[in-house]
């Protein structure tokens, strides 16, 4: 398939789409899972544990997911992911009981593990070669805008009409995601299926190794406080705490295009001190925070931290990945995101029983600062590579 000349063109638009109706039903019930758990009789510990658990299940489907979509054709397989979404969400409406819960966020993780891995596979065959990190940035900007409505949408629906309404508007929603699937032309893999085993090779791409460890750091804070926020605005009397993913959505998409045009000429190198920082700003405003003004602070800082830092990073690491290649790269990539959310509710929850809100949200920033290691580690690689030219 010919690439296209410009970004702007209908299957880059239907991808967007696709992404945001996606991630908006995600994102409805992000913030709700833990609070239901709890709802339903459980502690912050198990809320934790369930809420952490889809990415730990995501991770083990990853490596198989991203052969599947470097070998397989990737509509079949994306229909799959969006309708096993669809039915965990009716599932969570349908049998409020805690034991089926933690049973269909198995099957909702093998959904959105499909759909995150391959959505920017199929993306990048609508993207012009020199905006790749733009390209990648926005549809990146359709998980934030996803991000920012769904939360507050869901706090609405539940306020309103409680947990089953929420949880069946996100199940709508990742329905139109599969409507506007039908209209993309997805090339098939142009190469035979080799035999799949359980070599390293198979499992994960090495080259982005560096990339998987760092945005493992930051998934973490995105795990730790999605999970907790609305809980810790109602531990502290803060009212609208939700409003805090507003704030990431409005800055990020203002600040993504310009940081990926930037980041496309210059290299990640440009942007990365900018992204540590607002990361760890953002979780240490968030361990002290007494008042909305200070959560909505830390939702601005975001915005330049993991709100525009891993779509900026993904692009980065799929610029330099052959086209073959890129299914299991893309899967290695979100391997880090997996490992980052599930520990980050795990670890938050633990944390908030043991030590409250305060050192919870401070080991995020631990996180985001440690992140800044395979960071230099990589950019020690690249300066090796451009060495070598």
């Amino acid at each position: 398939m010919e690439k296209p000349k410009s970004l702007v063109n209908k299957n880059f638009i239907l991808c967007w789409f696709m992404q945001f109706f996606f991630m908006f039903s995600f994102n409805i019930t992000v913030a709700l899972i833990a609070k239901y758990v709890v709802h339903l009789g459980e502690s912050a510990t198990v809320a934790g544990i369930i809420a952490g658990m889809f990415s730990i299940v995501a991770l083990l489907c990853r490596p198989f997911i991203g052969y599947i979509a470097d070998n397989y054709s990737k509509k079949p397989l994306m229909a799959v992911g969006f309708l096993l979404t669809a039915a965990s969400f009716f599932g969570y409406a349908l049998f409020p009981n805690v034991i089926i819960i933690a049973i269909l966020r198995i099957t909702h993780a093998v959904g959105m593990c499909i759909q995150t891995t391959v959505i920017s596979v199929v993306a990048m065959n609508f993207i012009p070669e020199d905006r790749v990190v733009d390209g990648t940035g926005r549809i990146g900007m359709a998980v934030v805008a996803g991000m920012a409505l769904g939360p507050t949408v869901g706090v609405f629906l539940l306020n309103t009409f409680g947990f089953g309404i929420s949880f069946i508007g996100s199940g709508v929603a990742v329905l139109l995601s599969l409507f506007a699937l039908f209209s993309v032309p997805i090339p098939k893999a142009e190469k035979k299926p080799g035999k799949f085993s359980l070599k390293i090779d198979n499992l994960i791409y090495r080259p982005v190794i560096c990339f998987t460890l760092m945005i493992l750091c930051f998934s973490f804070c995105g795990g730790l406080v999605n999970s907790f926020i609305v809980m810790l605005g109602d531990a502290r009397g803060i009212t609208n705490a939700s409003l805090f993913f507003l704030l990431v959505a409005i800055g990020s998409i203002t600040v993504q295009p310009l940081i990926g045009r930037w980041v496309d000429k210059k290299g990640l190198q440009v942007f990365a001190p900018i992204m540590f920082a607002a990361e760890i700003c953002t979780e240490a405003l968030l361990a002290f925070a007494s008042s909305l003004w200070m959560v909505l602070v830390a939702g601005a800082c975001r915005a330049f931290g993991y709100g525009a830092g891993q779509p900026t990073v993904q692009g980065e690491m799929l610029r330099g990945v052959p086209a073959d290649k890129r299914g299991i790269a893309n899967a290695s990539f979100y391997m880090g995101v997996d490992v980052g959310q599930g520990t980050g509710g795990m670890v938050g929850g633990a944390l908030i029983d043991i030590t409250g809100y305060t050192g919870a949200m401070l080991s995020g920033s631990f996180m985001a600062a440690l992140g800044i290691i395979p960071y230099l580690w990589w950019l020690r690689q690249k300066k090796a590579a451009d060495q070598q030219k």
